[in-house]
């Protein structure tokens, strides 16, 4: 029976929203994202959950009082979300200039146009740096050197405590590495040393910060904006990549992140002891299935709706405490103080729809499934319509793909400011400048009426 739950949801839910997309498609379209990991995070640890065998109830637990009916009701809930969230990004055709090119000597390409709407322009560019690594330099200095903050990386949020307006500017870096790789597509002069420049000045202070989600956003983003003149791909080697890269996140983690802090783990380093840190790891990302079912079960019978209250602290983060006085917690530490008071500085996050629901109830989970897949579908428009892309389009769906775990898995405000950053970094690093003719490098093939049906 619990097979079923997981089977038929999932089925219903990506036959809805991939089957009107082509191969070219999976890697580019933003939404993608956002429906596979909300597939992975509600549905795929519902057997284990049931049997109390995953990650959750290992590390967190709780005790239900009715769980089988909660459980019953989240995945409804959660099925009713995703089928919205399906239907509401699934393109309603296929577009003809949405075939991959096979012209011979052309590549595998999508068949858009790009327009130069934005030109890079390196003194904006010079502009950004400035502010970011200077607010990164004063933020070293208020946690008494970059000693100190190597040292407390495994306990970030008690040492970033107030301070984190010094270290946000840094994910404009991250925007700029995005305008610099979308500009290379659009068809600007250039060149591949620009773009490994601007990714090796940001990736060593993501590293410096032990910000593993950051250097995740990076990665992902700048592959995405890579794959759309390229779509042509093996899936072995997206799923080999994949797993290679969550390797080397988690061993930046346990280098950086743990042995620095409680010593070496030998355990970990044997082939079984890395393949359970692995699992473990990687599960702890997809707990959106338990939390919904903990937030069903005890709002509002136990307690009442927040009515917006934990979206408060997006208002507030952004600036010291010197400025604004005591901030109000985020969602993840009000969430983890109400049902594990005893955890500490460990914070765990109900998901950005678990926190509508946290908020709002049922209206508040349905309605902000629907306003994220129309946001969605308004970014990947482009691959629907066949219009052509300009720069900030492209920044658009790398930031939102790159992201999709991130406000899946957490809840809004951490994300949101993450994504601004982003956001200003490329547009500060971009000029508007007169539209140029339409220019695509890669073009495609002339279709016939019977390619385009």
């Amino acid at each position: 029976m619990v097979w079923l739950l997981t089977f038929i949801p999932v089925v219903m839910i990506l036959w809805l929203h991939f089957r009107n997309q082509r191969k070219s498609e999976y890697l580019v379209r933003a939404s993608n994202y956002w429906i596979i990991f909300y597939v992975v995070g509600y549905f795929l640890p519902l057997p284990f959950f049931f049997e109390g065998t995953d990650a959750w109830s290992t590390i967190w637990g709780y005790s239900f009082s009715n769980f089988e009916q909660s459980l019953a009701y989240a995945v409804i809930l959660a099925t009713i979300g995703g089928l919205i969230l399906s239907i509401a990004t699934a393109p309603r055709r296929r577009h003809p200039l949405t075939q991959l090119s096979r012209a011979k000597g052309t590549g595998a390409g999508l068949a858009l146009g790009y327009r130069q709407d934005y030109q890079l322009k390196p003194s904006h560019i010079f502009i950004v740096m400035a502010v970011s690594f200077g607010a990164l330099w004063f933020g070293i200095q208020q946690v008494d050197g970059l000693w100190n903050l190597l040292s407390n990386l495994g306990d970030r949020i008690n040492l970033f405590a107030g301070l984190n307006a010094f270290f946000l500017p840094i994910n404009m870096m991250i925007g700029v590495c995005f305008a610099v790789s979308a500009s290379r597509v659009t068809g600007e002069n250039v060149s591949a040393w620009a773009e490994w420049a601007a990714i090796g000045v940001t990736l060593p202070a993501l590293l410096l910060l032990g910000q593993k989600s950051n250097i995740f956003i990076l990665v992902v983003g700048v592959a995405i904006i890579r794959a759309i003149p390229r779509p042509d791909f093996k899936l072995r080697w997206v799923l080999l990549a994949s797993f290679a890269f969550a390797n080397i996140l988690l061993i930046y983690e346990f280098l950086f992140r743990e042995a620095l802090i409680i010593g070496l783990d030998e355990e970990k380093l044997t082939l079984s002891g890395w393949s359970s840190y692995l699992l473990t790891q990687i599960t702890g990302n997809f707990m959106q299935i338990q939390n919904l079912t903990l937030l069903v079960e005890t709002i509002p019978a136990v307690y009442p709706f927040s009515m917006g209250d934990t979206y408060v602290a997006v208002l507030a983060i952004p600036f010291p405490e010197s400025l604004v006085g005591v901030k109000p917690l985020t969602t993840a530490a009000a969430y983890t103080l109400t049902f594990w008071p005893d955890r500490g500085s460990t914070t765990i996050p109900p998901g950005l729809f678990g926190e509508a629901y946290l908020n709002f109830g049922v209206p508040g989970y349905i309605v902000l499934c629907l306003v994220v897949g129309l946001v969605l579908r308004s970014v990947d428009r482009p691959f629907q319509s066949g219009k052509a892309l300009h720069g900030m389009h492209i920044v658009s769906i790398a930031t939102f793909g790159s992201m999709a775990l991130h406000f899946v898995r957490g809840e809004f405000f951490s994300p949101f400011l993450i994504f601004v950053g982003i956001f200003i970094g490329a547009r500060a690093a971009m000029a508007t400048q007169r539209q140029r003719p339409v220019a695509n490098k890669f073009n495609a093939p002339s279709l016939s009426s019977s390619e385009t049906r």
